[in-house]
Protein backbone atom coordinates (compact mmCIF):
# COMPACT_ATOMS: atom_id res chain seq x y z
CA UNK A 1 0.00 0.00 0.00
CA UNK A 2 1.03 3.62 -0.41
CA UNK A 3 3.39 4.94 2.25
CA UNK A 4 1.59 6.54 5.19
CA UNK A 5 1.59 10.31 5.08
CA UNK A 6 -0.70 11.31 7.97
CA UNK A 7 -0.05 14.61 9.66
CA UNK A 8 -3.22 14.94 11.68
CA UNK A 9 -6.21 12.91 12.68
CA UNK A 10 -9.68 13.57 13.93
CA UNK A 11 -11.38 10.43 15.14
CA UNK A 12 -15.16 10.45 15.12
CA UNK A 13 -16.98 7.34 16.22
CA UNK A 14 -20.18 7.00 14.25
CA UNK A 15 -21.41 3.74 15.73
CA UNK A 16 -20.01 2.22 18.91
CA UNK A 17 -21.73 -0.66 20.65
CA UNK A 18 -25.07 0.10 18.97
CA UNK A 19 -27.49 -2.17 17.15
CA UNK A 20 -30.01 -1.28 14.47
CA UNK A 21 -29.20 2.42 14.66
CA UNK A 22 -27.69 3.04 11.24
CA UNK A 23 -29.65 1.24 8.55
CA UNK A 24 -26.93 1.81 5.97
CA UNK A 25 -24.48 -0.22 8.02
CA UNK A 26 -26.95 -2.76 9.32
CA UNK A 27 -26.23 -6.42 8.47
CA UNK A 28 -22.82 -5.38 7.16
CA UNK A 29 -20.05 -7.90 7.77
CA UNK A 30 -17.00 -5.98 6.58
CA UNK A 31 -13.64 -7.33 7.75
CA UNK A 32 -11.35 -5.39 10.02
CA UNK A 33 -9.40 -2.83 7.98
CA UNK A 34 -5.66 -3.20 7.53
CA UNK A 35 -5.25 0.49 8.33
CA UNK A 36 -6.61 1.38 11.72
CA UNK A 37 -6.60 4.07 14.37
CA UNK A 38 -6.18 3.59 18.08
CA UNK A 39 -5.13 5.47 21.22
CA UNK A 40 -1.43 5.11 21.92
CA UNK A 41 0.71 5.40 25.02
CA UNK A 42 3.84 7.50 25.21
CA UNK A 43 5.79 4.28 25.82
CA UNK A 44 4.58 2.90 22.49
CA UNK A 45 5.87 5.98 20.69
CA UNK A 46 9.16 5.92 22.58
CA UNK A 47 9.62 2.28 21.68
CA UNK A 48 9.18 3.05 17.97
CA UNK A 49 11.63 5.95 18.20
CA UNK A 50 14.25 4.00 20.17
CA UNK A 51 17.68 4.03 18.54
CA UNK A 52 16.23 5.90 15.55
CA UNK A 53 15.57 9.41 16.90
CA UNK A 54 16.49 9.46 20.57
CA UNK A 55 16.79 13.25 20.54
CA UNK A 56 13.14 13.68 19.56
CA UNK A 57 12.07 11.04 22.07
CA UNK A 58 13.93 12.79 24.90
CA UNK A 59 12.48 16.17 23.88
CA UNK A 60 8.89 14.90 23.89
CA UNK A 61 9.14 13.02 27.18
CA UNK A 62 10.93 15.97 28.85
CA UNK A 63 8.21 18.48 27.99
CA UNK A 64 4.83 17.13 29.06
CA UNK A 65 1.92 19.57 29.29
CA UNK A 66 2.16 19.35 33.08
CA UNK A 67 5.32 21.50 32.78
CA UNK A 68 3.53 24.24 30.85
CA UNK A 69 3.17 26.56 33.84
CA UNK A 70 6.82 26.36 34.87
CA UNK A 71 8.54 29.72 34.59
CA UNK A 72 11.90 28.15 33.85
CA UNK A 73 10.67 26.16 30.87
CA UNK A 74 13.29 26.11 28.12
CA UNK A 75 10.98 25.27 25.26
CA UNK A 76 7.90 26.67 23.56
CA UNK A 77 6.34 23.25 22.97
CA UNK A 78 4.47 21.11 25.48
CA UNK A 79 2.96 17.75 24.66
CA UNK A 80 -0.29 16.16 25.83
CA UNK A 81 1.05 12.67 26.44
CA UNK A 82 -2.31 11.38 27.67
CA UNK A 83 -4.14 11.79 24.34
CA UNK A 84 -1.87 10.36 21.68
CA UNK A 85 -3.40 8.61 18.68
CA UNK A 86 -1.68 6.44 16.11
CA UNK A 87 -2.58 5.30 12.59
CA UNK A 88 -1.03 1.90 11.81
CA UNK A 89 -1.11 -0.59 8.99
CA UNK A 90 -0.09 -4.17 8.36
CA UNK A 91 3.30 -3.08 7.01
CA UNK A 92 4.54 -1.97 10.39
CA UNK A 93 4.19 1.71 9.48
CA UNK A 94 2.81 4.19 11.99
CA UNK A 95 1.86 7.87 12.18
CA UNK A 96 1.57 9.25 15.70
CA UNK A 97 -0.44 12.40 16.43
CA UNK A 98 0.50 14.16 19.67
CA UNK A 99 -1.45 17.27 20.74
CA UNK A 100 0.92 20.22 21.19
CA UNK A 101 0.39 23.44 23.13
CA UNK A 102 2.66 26.35 22.20
CA UNK A 103 3.35 28.70 25.08
CA UNK A 104 4.01 31.78 22.96
CA UNK A 105 0.84 31.31 20.93
CA UNK A 106 -1.41 33.34 23.21
CA UNK A 107 -3.59 35.11 20.69
CA UNK A 108 -4.52 32.74 17.89
CA UNK A 109 -7.37 30.37 17.23
CA UNK A 110 -5.11 27.50 16.17
CA UNK A 111 -4.85 24.00 17.57
CA UNK A 112 -1.61 22.10 17.03
CA UNK A 113 -0.43 18.53 16.79
CA UNK A 114 2.94 16.92 16.20
CA UNK A 115 2.86 14.29 13.48
CA UNK A 116 5.57 11.64 13.82
CA UNK A 117 5.51 9.31 10.83
CA UNK A 118 7.60 6.17 11.21
CA UNK A 119 8.33 3.78 8.36
CA UNK A 120 10.95 1.10 7.91
CA UNK A 121 13.25 3.55 6.17
CA UNK A 122 12.68 6.98 7.70
CA UNK A 123 11.04 9.15 10.36
CA UNK A 124 9.25 12.29 9.24
CA UNK A 125 8.17 14.95 11.77
CA UNK A 126 5.76 17.78 11.03
CA UNK A 127 3.95 20.41 13.09
CA UNK A 128 0.32 20.41 12.03
CA UNK A 129 -1.82 23.52 12.51
CA UNK A 130 -5.61 23.36 12.58
CA UNK A 131 -7.40 26.64 11.91
CA UNK A 132 -11.13 26.81 12.70
CA UNK A 133 -13.28 28.21 9.91
CA UNK A 134 -16.59 30.04 10.06
CA UNK A 135 -18.41 27.09 8.48
CA UNK A 136 -17.62 24.77 11.37
CA UNK A 137 -14.67 22.91 9.85
CA UNK A 138 -10.90 23.12 10.12
CA UNK A 139 -8.25 24.11 7.59
CA UNK A 140 -5.06 22.10 8.00
CA UNK A 141 -1.47 23.28 7.51
CA UNK A 142 1.81 21.48 7.89
CA UNK A 143 5.29 22.86 8.59
CA UNK A 144 8.70 21.57 9.52
CA UNK A 145 9.32 21.17 13.23
CA UNK A 146 12.37 22.60 14.96
CA UNK A 147 12.39 21.76 18.63
CA UNK A 148 14.99 24.43 19.38
CA UNK A 149 13.14 27.39 17.91
CA UNK A 150 9.91 29.07 18.88
CA UNK A 151 7.00 28.49 16.60
CA UNK A 152 7.42 30.47 13.39
CA UNK A 153 4.21 31.98 12.10
CA UNK A 154 5.39 33.88 9.04
CA UNK A 155 5.27 33.28 5.35
CA UNK A 156 2.67 32.36 2.77
CA UNK A 157 0.48 29.41 3.59
CA UNK A 158 -0.82 26.57 1.54
CA UNK A 159 -3.60 24.30 2.70
CA UNK A 160 -2.62 20.67 2.85
CA UNK A 161 -4.83 17.94 1.45
CA UNK A 162 -7.09 16.00 3.77
CA UNK A 163 -9.05 12.82 3.24
CA UNK A 164 -11.22 10.42 5.26
CA UNK A 165 -11.32 6.64 5.45
CA UNK A 166 -13.78 4.27 7.04
CA UNK A 167 -12.34 1.80 9.57
CA UNK A 168 -14.53 -1.24 10.27
CA UNK A 169 -13.83 -3.29 13.40
CA UNK A 170 -15.25 -6.47 14.87
CA UNK A 171 -18.77 -6.22 16.28
CA UNK A 172 -18.88 -5.46 19.98
CA UNK A 173 -22.66 -5.45 20.52
CA UNK A 174 -24.21 -7.80 23.03
CA UNK A 175 -26.28 -10.42 21.21
CA UNK A 176 -29.40 -9.60 23.20
CA UNK A 177 -29.50 -6.16 21.53
CA UNK A 178 -30.86 -7.68 18.33
CA UNK A 179 -33.40 -10.43 17.86
CA UNK A 180 -31.27 -12.38 15.38
CA UNK A 181 -27.93 -11.71 17.02
CA UNK A 182 -25.52 -8.83 16.56
CA UNK A 183 -24.02 -8.22 13.15
CA UNK A 184 -23.46 -4.46 13.32
CA UNK A 185 -19.74 -3.62 13.28
CA UNK A 186 -18.23 -0.57 14.94
CA UNK A 187 -17.44 1.98 12.25
CA UNK A 188 -14.92 4.76 12.80
CA UNK A 189 -14.26 7.56 10.34
CA UNK A 190 -10.62 8.72 10.36
CA UNK A 191 -9.92 12.07 8.70
CA UNK A 192 -6.24 12.54 7.89
CA UNK A 193 -4.16 15.19 6.14
CA UNK A 194 -1.01 14.97 4.03
CA UNK A 195 1.24 17.42 2.27
CA UNK A 196 3.48 20.12 3.62
CA UNK A 197 3.62 23.88 3.96
CA UNK A 198 4.24 26.51 6.57
CA UNK A 199 1.43 27.42 8.99
CA UNK A 200 -0.77 30.48 8.50
CA UNK A 201 0.42 33.85 9.82
CA UNK A 202 -0.22 34.68 13.45
CA UNK A 203 -2.77 37.38 14.28
CA UNK A 204 -1.41 40.91 14.39
CA UNK A 205 -1.44 43.22 17.43
CA UNK A 206 -4.99 44.30 16.68
CA UNK A 207 -6.17 40.71 17.02
CA UNK A 208 -4.73 40.15 20.47
CA UNK A 209 -6.81 39.32 23.52
CA UNK A 210 -9.01 42.27 24.46
CA UNK A 211 -10.13 43.43 27.86
CA UNK A 212 -13.63 44.51 26.84
CA UNK A 213 -16.52 42.19 26.16
CA UNK A 214 -19.53 42.56 23.91
CA UNK A 215 -22.77 40.65 23.70
CA UNK A 216 -23.13 38.12 20.89
CA UNK A 217 -26.77 37.32 20.41
CA UNK A 218 -28.54 35.20 17.85
CA UNK A 219 -29.52 31.57 17.82
CA UNK A 220 -27.97 29.03 20.21
CA UNK A 221 -24.53 27.85 19.16
CA UNK A 222 -24.59 24.23 18.01
CA UNK A 223 -21.62 21.99 18.68
CA UNK A 224 -20.31 18.49 18.16
CA UNK A 225 -19.79 16.88 21.59
CA UNK A 226 -16.07 16.22 21.25
CA UNK A 227 -12.97 18.24 22.06
CA UNK A 228 -12.62 19.91 18.68
CA UNK A 229 -16.35 20.56 18.40
CA UNK A 230 -16.65 22.20 21.82
CA UNK A 231 -13.51 24.27 21.26
CA UNK A 232 -14.78 25.48 17.90
CA UNK A 233 -18.15 26.46 19.39
CA UNK A 234 -16.63 28.38 22.31
CA UNK A 235 -14.16 30.09 20.00
CA UNK A 236 -17.06 31.14 17.76
CA UNK A 237 -18.86 32.62 20.77
CA UNK A 238 -15.81 34.53 22.02
CA UNK A 239 -14.47 35.93 18.76
CA UNK A 240 -13.45 38.52 17.74
CA UNK A 241 -12.70 40.16 21.08
CA UNK A 242 -11.08 37.18 22.80
CA UNK A 243 -8.89 34.28 21.78
CA UNK A 244 -8.58 31.36 24.12
CA UNK A 245 -5.17 30.79 25.70
CA UNK A 246 -3.25 27.51 25.36
CA UNK A 247 -4.25 26.58 28.93
CA UNK A 248 -7.90 27.21 28.13
CA UNK A 249 -7.66 25.24 24.88
CA UNK A 250 -6.22 22.28 26.78
CA UNK A 251 -9.00 22.47 29.37
CA UNK A 252 -11.72 22.64 26.72
CA UNK A 253 -10.44 19.87 24.48
CA UNK A 254 -9.67 17.40 27.28
CA UNK A 255 -12.67 17.99 29.56
CA UNK A 256 -15.62 17.78 27.19
CA UNK A 257 -18.29 16.90 29.81
CA UNK A 258 -17.30 20.08 31.66
CA UNK A 259 -16.59 22.43 28.76
CA UNK A 260 -19.77 21.45 26.91
CA UNK A 261 -21.75 22.57 29.98
CA UNK A 262 -20.34 26.06 29.40
CA UNK A 263 -21.81 26.21 25.89
CA UNK A 264 -25.16 25.02 27.25
CA UNK A 265 -24.96 27.73 29.91
CA UNK A 266 -24.24 30.47 27.34
CA UNK A 267 -26.98 29.19 25.03
CA UNK A 268 -29.54 29.22 27.85
CA UNK A 269 -28.52 32.35 29.76
CA UNK A 270 -27.31 34.47 26.87
CA UNK A 271 -23.89 35.41 25.50
CA UNK A 272 -23.68 38.58 27.57
CA UNK A 273 -20.36 40.24 28.45
CA UNK A 274 -20.69 39.13 32.08
CA UNK A 275 -21.51 35.55 31.12
CA UNK A 276 -18.61 35.29 28.68
CA UNK A 277 -16.14 36.76 31.16
CA UNK A 278 -17.36 34.28 33.79
CA UNK A 279 -16.98 31.32 31.40
CA UNK A 280 -13.41 32.35 30.54
CA UNK A 281 -12.55 32.16 34.26
CA UNK A 282 -14.35 28.85 34.70
CA UNK A 283 -12.29 27.34 31.87
CA UNK A 284 -9.12 28.13 33.84
CA UNK A 285 -10.73 26.58 36.94
CA UNK A 286 -11.44 23.41 34.95
CA UNK A 287 -7.82 23.25 33.80
CA UNK A 288 -6.71 23.77 37.39
CA UNK A 289 -8.88 20.78 38.49
CA UNK A 290 -10.97 22.88 40.86
CA UNK A 291 -14.05 20.80 40.06
CA UNK A 292 -13.91 17.19 41.18
CA UNK A 293 -17.27 16.34 39.60
CA UNK A 294 -19.86 17.78 37.24
CA UNK A 295 -22.22 18.63 40.11
CA UNK A 296 -19.72 21.14 41.48
CA UNK A 297 -19.53 22.88 38.12
CA UNK A 298 -23.31 22.82 37.80
CA UNK A 299 -23.59 24.43 41.23
CA UNK A 300 -21.09 27.14 40.29
CA UNK A 301 -23.04 27.96 37.14
CA UNK A 302 -26.35 28.03 39.00
CA UNK A 303 -24.90 30.21 41.78
CA UNK A 304 -23.64 32.63 39.14
CA UNK A 305 -27.04 32.71 37.44
CA UNK A 306 -28.77 33.46 40.73
CA UNK A 307 -26.16 36.03 41.75
CA UNK A 308 -26.59 37.93 38.49
CA UNK A 309 -30.26 38.36 39.34
CA UNK A 310 -29.87 38.91 43.08
CA UNK A 311 -28.81 41.77 45.35
CA UNK A 312 -26.21 39.36 46.78
CA UNK A 313 -23.54 37.07 45.43
CA UNK A 314 -25.11 33.86 46.65
CA UNK A 315 -23.79 30.37 47.27
CA UNK A 316 -26.62 27.85 47.35
CA UNK A 317 -24.37 24.79 46.99
CA UNK A 318 -25.49 23.43 50.36
CA UNK A 319 -29.03 23.35 48.93
CA UNK A 320 -28.28 22.51 45.29
CA UNK A 321 -26.26 19.44 46.31
CA UNK A 322 -29.43 17.59 47.24
CA UNK A 323 -32.54 18.86 45.49
CA UNK A 324 -34.26 15.56 46.20
CA UNK A 325 -34.96 16.81 49.72
CA UNK A 326 -38.39 18.51 49.69
CA UNK A 327 -37.18 21.49 51.72
CA UNK A 328 -34.23 22.06 49.38
CA UNK A 329 -36.40 21.74 46.31
CA UNK A 330 -38.96 24.16 47.76
CA UNK A 331 -36.33 26.75 48.67
CA UNK A 332 -34.70 26.52 45.24
CA UNK A 333 -38.03 26.99 43.48
CA UNK A 334 -38.90 30.04 45.57
CA UNK A 335 -35.47 31.61 45.22
CA UNK A 336 -35.59 31.08 41.46
CA UNK A 337 -38.98 32.84 41.41
CA UNK A 338 -37.49 35.76 43.33
CA UNK A 339 -34.78 36.13 40.69
CA UNK A 340 -37.53 36.69 38.13
CA UNK A 341 -38.36 39.97 39.88
CA UNK A 342 -36.45 42.98 38.49
CA UNK A 343 -36.95 44.74 41.82
CA UNK A 344 -35.30 41.89 43.73
CA UNK A 345 -32.01 42.52 41.92
CA UNK A 346 -32.24 46.21 42.89
CA UNK A 347 -33.19 45.47 46.50
CA UNK A 348 -30.22 47.17 48.16
CA UNK A 349 -30.10 50.01 45.65
CA UNK A 350 -33.72 50.97 46.28
CA UNK A 351 -33.66 50.44 50.04
CA UNK A 352 -30.15 51.60 50.94
CA UNK A 353 -29.03 53.50 47.79
CA UNK A 354 -26.13 51.02 47.66
CA UNK A 355 -25.41 48.69 44.75
CA UNK A 356 -22.40 46.96 46.33
CA UNK A 357 -22.73 43.20 46.62
CA UNK A 358 -21.25 40.77 49.12
CA UNK A 359 -21.11 36.99 49.42
CA UNK A 360 -23.73 35.04 51.34
CA UNK A 361 -24.10 31.30 51.89
CA UNK A 362 -27.58 29.87 52.31
CA UNK A 363 -28.18 26.75 54.40
CA UNK A 364 -31.27 24.87 55.47
CA UNK A 365 -31.20 23.46 59.00
CA UNK A 366 -33.73 21.17 60.65
CA UNK A 367 -34.30 23.84 63.31
CA UNK A 368 -32.96 27.39 63.67
CA UNK A 369 -32.70 29.21 67.00
CA UNK A 370 -32.06 32.76 68.06
CA UNK A 371 -28.34 33.37 68.51
CA UNK A 372 -27.83 29.80 67.23
CA UNK A 373 -28.64 28.68 70.78
CA UNK A 374 -31.03 25.70 71.08
CA UNK A 375 -32.00 26.93 74.55
CA UNK A 376 -33.51 30.08 73.04
CA UNK A 377 -36.63 30.52 70.93
CA UNK A 378 -36.99 28.84 67.57
CA UNK A 379 -37.03 31.29 64.66
CA UNK A 380 -37.54 31.17 60.89
CA UNK A 381 -33.98 32.18 60.00
CA UNK A 382 -30.78 33.74 61.33
CA UNK A 383 -27.75 35.48 59.88
CA UNK A 384 -24.25 34.92 61.19
CA UNK A 385 -20.63 35.64 60.27
CA UNK A 386 -17.62 33.39 60.61
CA UNK A 387 -15.13 35.29 62.78
CA UNK A 388 -12.16 34.00 60.78
CA UNK A 389 -13.31 33.86 57.14
CA UNK A 390 -15.89 36.65 57.59
CA UNK A 391 -18.28 34.57 55.47
CA UNK A 392 -21.95 35.46 55.93
CA UNK A 393 -24.33 32.53 56.36
CA UNK A 394 -28.13 32.67 56.33
CA UNK A 395 -29.68 29.65 58.01
CA UNK A 396 -33.28 28.94 57.05
CA UNK A 397 -35.43 26.58 59.07
CA UNK A 398 -36.66 23.43 57.37
CA UNK A 399 -39.83 23.79 59.44
CA UNK A 400 -41.11 26.73 57.37
CA UNK A 401 -40.53 24.98 54.04
CA UNK A 402 -42.31 21.68 54.56
CA UNK A 403 -45.99 21.00 55.16
CA UNK A 404 -47.46 19.72 58.40
CA UNK A 405 -45.38 21.66 60.94
CA UNK A 406 -46.52 24.39 63.30
CA UNK A 407 -44.17 26.78 61.49
CA UNK A 408 -45.13 25.77 57.94
CA UNK A 409 -45.56 28.70 55.55
CA UNK A 410 -47.09 29.36 52.14
CA UNK A 411 -44.85 29.93 49.14
CA UNK A 412 -45.29 33.68 49.24
CA UNK A 413 -44.60 33.75 52.98
CA UNK A 414 -41.36 31.89 52.38
CA UNK A 415 -40.45 34.39 49.67
CA UNK A 416 -41.07 37.15 52.22
CA UNK A 417 -38.79 35.39 54.71
CA UNK A 418 -35.99 35.21 52.14
CA UNK A 419 -36.47 38.90 51.40
CA UNK A 420 -36.28 39.68 55.11
CA UNK A 421 -33.06 37.71 55.41
CA UNK A 422 -31.43 39.40 52.42
CA UNK A 423 -32.17 42.79 53.99
CA UNK A 424 -31.07 41.38 57.32
CA UNK A 425 -27.74 40.30 55.83
CA UNK A 426 -27.12 43.80 54.52
CA UNK A 427 -27.91 45.34 57.90
CA UNK A 428 -25.81 42.69 59.59
CA UNK A 429 -22.75 43.61 57.53
CA UNK A 430 -23.27 47.33 58.01
CA UNK A 431 -23.77 46.92 61.76
CA UNK A 432 -20.62 44.77 62.00
CA UNK A 433 -22.52 42.28 64.14
CA UNK A 434 -20.70 39.57 66.12
CA UNK A 435 -20.50 36.03 64.83
CA UNK A 436 -23.55 34.74 66.70
CA UNK A 437 -26.75 34.18 64.74
CA UNK A 438 -28.94 37.24 65.10
CA UNK A 439 -32.54 37.35 63.93
CA UNK A 440 -33.95 40.18 61.84
CA UNK A 441 -35.81 41.94 64.68
CA UNK A 442 -32.72 42.17 66.88
CA UNK A 443 -30.69 43.64 64.02
CA UNK A 444 -33.41 46.18 63.18
CA UNK A 445 -33.58 47.33 66.77
CA UNK A 446 -29.80 47.69 66.81
CA UNK A 447 -29.53 49.63 63.57
CA UNK A 448 -32.62 51.78 64.13
CA UNK A 449 -33.01 52.13 67.92
CA UNK A 450 -35.87 54.67 67.97
CA UNK A 451 -39.42 54.22 66.62
CA UNK A 452 -38.95 57.29 64.40
CA UNK A 453 -35.81 55.87 62.75
CA UNK A 454 -37.45 52.50 62.29
CA UNK A 455 -40.61 54.08 60.92
CA UNK A 456 -38.67 55.99 58.29
CA UNK A 457 -36.68 52.92 57.23
CA UNK A 458 -39.57 50.44 57.23
CA UNK A 459 -42.39 52.49 55.71
CA UNK A 460 -40.47 54.75 53.35
CA UNK A 461 -37.93 52.27 52.02
CA UNK A 462 -38.17 48.62 53.05
CA UNK A 463 -41.91 47.87 52.89
CA UNK A 464 -42.60 49.60 49.53
CA UNK A 465 -39.69 47.73 47.94
CA UNK A 466 -40.88 44.40 49.36
CA UNK A 467 -44.40 45.12 48.11
CA UNK A 468 -43.03 45.56 44.60
CA UNK A 469 -41.03 42.32 44.71
CA UNK A 470 -43.96 40.29 46.04
CA UNK A 471 -46.29 41.74 43.41
CA UNK A 472 -43.83 40.81 40.65
CA UNK A 473 -43.59 37.16 41.76
CA UNK A 474 -47.20 36.67 42.91
CA UNK A 475 -48.24 34.69 39.83
CA UNK A 476 -45.14 32.48 40.13
CA UNK A 477 -45.74 31.43 43.75
CA UNK A 478 -49.55 31.25 43.73
CA UNK A 479 -52.18 29.70 41.46
CA UNK A 480 -55.27 31.27 39.91
CA UNK A 481 -57.82 29.14 41.84
CA UNK A 482 -56.17 30.05 45.15
CA UNK A 483 -56.02 33.73 44.26
CA UNK A 484 -59.71 33.74 43.33
CA UNK A 485 -60.59 32.32 46.76
CA UNK A 486 -58.50 34.95 48.51
CA UNK A 487 -59.89 37.83 46.45
CA UNK A 488 -63.39 36.89 47.62
CA UNK A 489 -62.50 37.69 51.24
CA UNK A 490 -64.02 40.66 53.07
CA UNK A 491 -61.77 42.56 55.47
CA UNK A 492 -62.89 44.62 58.48
CA UNK A 493 -60.65 47.64 59.08
CA UNK A 494 -62.54 48.77 62.20
CA UNK A 495 -64.81 47.10 64.72
CA UNK A 496 -66.49 50.15 66.30
CA UNK A 497 -68.05 51.18 64.08
CA UNK A 498 -67.79 48.00 62.00
CA UNK A 499 -66.51 48.75 58.51
CA UNK A 500 -65.69 46.43 55.65
CA UNK A 501 -63.69 46.39 52.45
CA UNK A 502 -62.76 43.88 49.79
CA UNK A 503 -59.44 42.08 49.89
CA UNK A 504 -56.66 44.21 48.40
CA UNK A 505 -53.39 42.76 47.12
CA UNK A 506 -51.31 45.84 47.83
CA UNK A 507 -52.42 45.81 51.47
CA UNK A 508 -51.73 42.08 51.62
CA UNK A 509 -48.11 42.58 50.49
CA UNK A 510 -47.67 45.38 53.04
CA UNK A 511 -49.02 43.42 55.98
CA UNK A 512 -47.21 40.27 54.95
CA UNK A 513 -43.94 42.22 54.83
CA UNK A 514 -44.58 43.57 58.32
CA UNK A 515 -45.53 40.23 59.79
CA UNK A 516 -42.78 38.76 61.91
CA UNK A 517 -41.44 42.15 62.94
CA UNK A 518 -43.79 42.30 65.94
CA UNK A 519 -41.00 42.89 68.45
CA UNK A 520 -39.57 45.96 66.74
CA UNK A 521 -40.25 49.21 68.50
CA UNK A 522 -41.87 50.65 65.36
CA UNK A 523 -44.33 47.74 65.07
CA UNK A 524 -45.32 47.97 68.71
CA UNK A 525 -46.08 51.64 68.28
CA UNK A 526 -48.09 51.26 65.05
CA UNK A 527 -49.86 48.00 65.88
CA UNK A 528 -50.56 47.99 69.63
CA UNK A 529 -52.27 45.02 71.21
CA UNK A 530 -56.06 45.11 70.78
CA UNK A 531 -55.97 47.79 68.08
CA UNK A 532 -57.95 47.76 64.83
CA UNK A 533 -54.64 48.14 62.97
CA UNK A 534 -53.28 44.90 64.44
CA UNK A 535 -56.61 43.16 63.78
CA UNK A 536 -56.55 44.12 60.10
CA UNK A 537 -52.95 42.99 59.72
CA UNK A 538 -53.80 39.64 61.28
CA UNK A 539 -56.85 39.25 59.00
CA UNK A 540 -54.71 39.65 55.89
CA UNK A 541 -51.95 37.38 57.14
CA UNK A 542 -54.37 34.71 58.31
CA UNK A 543 -56.43 34.70 55.09
CA UNK A 544 -53.32 34.32 52.96
CA UNK A 545 -52.04 31.49 55.15
CA UNK A 546 -55.40 29.70 54.81
CA UNK A 547 -55.91 30.04 51.07
CA UNK A 548 -52.60 30.40 49.24
CA UNK A 549 -50.35 27.67 47.85
CA UNK A 550 -47.75 25.82 49.85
Amino acid sequence: MKRLKFYFIITMTLIINSCGVNEEIGNQTSPKATTYVKPASINELLSDLENRNDELADFIISNPFSNFKQDDAKTDYFFDLEHIYVVKNDKNEAAYMIPVYIKSDISSSFLYSLSVEITNTEIDVKLVTKEPTDNGTFDYYGSSFDMYKKSSSTGKTKQIDCYCTKVVSDCTCHTTHAASGCDHPSVTISCNCSGSSVPPPAPGPGDATKTSWTSSGGAPTAYTPNGDGVYMALRKIFKPEYELSPLQKYAIVNNVPYSSMLIDFLNQEGKTPANKAFVSLIIYAIEDAQFSNLKQLSNSLQNFIYSQKSPLDVDLSHILNNLDLPENKKFNEIYKNLTESPEFKKLFLDIFADSNKFNVNFEINDHVYEDNDPLKKEVHATTSQNPITKAITIKVSKQILIAGTTMSQTNIENAKTILHECIHAYLFVKANNPSVGADFVKTLNTMYPTPKEQHDFMYNRMIPTMQTVLSEIRDLVTTIPKRILLEDYTMYPTTNPLTSTKFNWSDFYKYLSLNGLNETSCFKEDFPEGSDALSLLNQYVRSGKIELDR
